[in-house]
């Protein structure tokens, strides 16, 4: 099923996707989800992380072109 690769996928973003969640307060498996959705776990990406024909960068594909304050956010979860 897709959601499993996701998961395999979303492995090198675990502890960054805990300690982000700790940090907001949040769920991890909400943080992770919205990653599974928006870039299959990061399988949708480019070398250069960005998808979404280069509008939206990291595993929660932060739209460029609307918000770029919010790239600290998938900052925080690339590391």
């Amino acid at each position: 099923m897709a959601y499993e690769r996701d998961l395999r996928a979303m492995e090198p973003y675990k502890e960054g996707i805990i300690q982000a969640a700790r940090n907001n307060n949040l769920e991890p498996s909400l943080i992770a989800g919205i990653a599974s959705r928006e870039s299959n776990g990061g399988r949708a990406l480019d070398k250069d992380g960005l998808g979404d024909h280069g509008n939206g960068f990291g595993i929660m594909q932060v739209n460029m072109l609307r918000r770029p304050e919010r790239l600290l956010v998938v900052a925080l979860l690339a590391v």
